[in-house]
């Protein structure tokens, strides 16, 4: 009788430490709390937030991959910053002004200097398809060189070299973006 009530206490007492010494999370994964947020975990164990669905979206197709961790786990992930759109993905803007620029990658936009190279690299209907971001989104970009001929830029080759978020936080890191 009194071994089995130590087998129970031990059983208790590892179900009560697991949960707080199991790694709640995969570093390249996708992770939420409670709330509706959504949090890229980086290889340094650092959470990047997406600040919106389109910055989402741009890098994976649905919430599949999203793993549910507890608040306390999340809340002892010290925030890295934002996530930005994917290289390529979209055409955007700032609410205020009239400047297109296409995302380039380390979190670089250039600006678009015509609506012909806009139609060259986006189709006919690339006006559709600006995303208008908030100010404090734009941000989290650094501005490079104009964009004079549509040569200048391939939506293939800026996707491939940042396939994922962990390769886009490398380059921007080379590129010496700390935001």
């Amino acid at each position: 009788m009194r071994s089995s009530r130590i087998l129970a206490s031990l059983i208790l007492a590892s179900m009560l430490i697991i949960p707080f010494t199991a790694k709640a999370w995969t570093a390249g994964g996708l992770v939420k709390g409670s709330g509706p947020g959504v949090y890229y975990v980086t290889t340094s164990g650092k959470k990047l937030a997406f600040p919106d669905e389109y910055v989402y979206f741009s890098w994976y197709p649905d919430f599949s991959n999203i793993q549910k961790i507890s608040d306390t786990a999340l809340a002892k992930m010290p925030l890295a910053g934002y996530a930005t759109m994917r290289p390529g993905a979209a055409l955007v803007k700032a609410a205020t002004s009239a400047q297109v620029f296409v995302i380039a990658r380390g979190q670089t936009l250039r600006w678009v200097k015509s609506e012909l190279i806009a139609q060259t690299l986006y189709g006919d209907d690339w006006n559709q398809k600006i995303i208008i971001l908030p100010l404090a989104e734009i941000q989290n970009y650094r501005v490079g060189e104009d964009l004079t001929v549509a040569n200048q830029f391939s939506i293939q080759t800026e996707q491939a070299a940042s396939p994922n978020l962990n390769s886009e936080l490398k380059l921007r890191a080379l590129a010496g973006v700390t935001r």
